[in-house]
Parts: C-alpha cells; sequence; structure tokens
C-alpha cells in the first residue's frame, strides 16, 4: 500500500536537520525556537502573496531575509542557518562562529582598555606647564641643568 502524499502545510517545514545542527553547533532551544518562528511568519507572509513557492525557494528567501533583517539577538543563529544552506558542513560553521565570537570578545576589551582622557584638577598643572617652568638653558660641563 503507497503512503499517502504530505500535505502542502507539511511540505513547507522548517528543515528538522537544521534544527538538529544549530542546537548541535551551541545555539540554545529558546534561540532555534525564535528563528522558527521568524521563519514561520514570513512564510506565511510570502503564501499571502504567492502560494506557489517551493520549500527550497521559500528557505533561500528566508536566508536573503534574515541576512538583512535579522534583528540583533539573532544575528548569530541567523548567520549561522545562512552557512548551513549555503552548504558549510556543521564543523566548518562551528569554526567560523568561534573566530566571530572571539573577534566580539576582543572588540568588547579593546573599548574597555582605550585611551581614556586624563581629568585634571584646576589646582594640579598639567604637563605643559611643567615643561614650559623649565629652565632650557644648555647643561653645564658635567651634565648638570645650570639652575
Amino acid at each position: 500500500m503507497l503512503a499517502p502524499l504530505a500535505s502542502e502545510e507539511e511540505l513547507m517545514r522548517f528543515p528538522a536537520e537544521r534544527q538538529f545542527d544549530l542546537m548541535q553547533i551551541g545555539f540554545s532551544y529558546d534561540e532555534v525556537k525564535q528563528l522558527l518562528e521568524m521563519f514561520e511568519k514570513y512564510k506565511s507572509d510570502v503564501q499571502e502573496i504567492n502560494r506557489h513557492h517551493t520549500l527550497s525557494q521559500v528557505l533561500n528567501q528566508f536566508c536573503n531575509y534574515i541576512s538583512m533583517y535579522a534583528p540583533p539577538n539573532l544575528k548569530l543563529i541567523s548567520s549561522a542557518f545562512n552557512l548551513l544552506e549555503l552548504g558549510n558542513s556543521s564543523n566548518e560553521v562551528k569554526r567560523v562562529l568561534r573566530k566571530a565570537r572571539r573577534r566580539e570578545e576582543s572588540e568588547e576589551s579593546d573599548v574597555s582598555y582605550s585611551k581614556k582622557p586624563c581629568i585634571s584638577s584646576r589646582g594640579s598643572p598639567n604637563r605643559d606647564d611643567l615643561l614650559l617652568g623649565m629652565d632650557r638653558s644648555s647643561p653645564s660641563d658635567d651634565g648638570t641643568q645650570k639652575v
């Protein structure tokens, strides 16, 4: 006996292997769920316009959409999803994400160690005032400054 054909709705589901890959890479269930909800909303919007899109067309358009309009909290998982859809293995995507996270951490630490302006009180002389007050006469024969 032949199995019944899958309904159109079942055919338009987010691929389970992508969900598995994203969680295997290290994204939380909540992050994957948010991406799925975003996909479902995008899919329903697209189907209102044109019901004849295939899953691969919708996924391709969704990849383009999230690469440009992903909310800040989903940018990393969106990038990972796009890399997986482009045919990269989950190990390659993990490596790229590690580099991206390291880069973000180093940028954050650079900001905390950036040069901060020195705030001097009105009573304390700054370096230029001290240099102006120095005697600029030539040194004596023994190498000391003349007073």
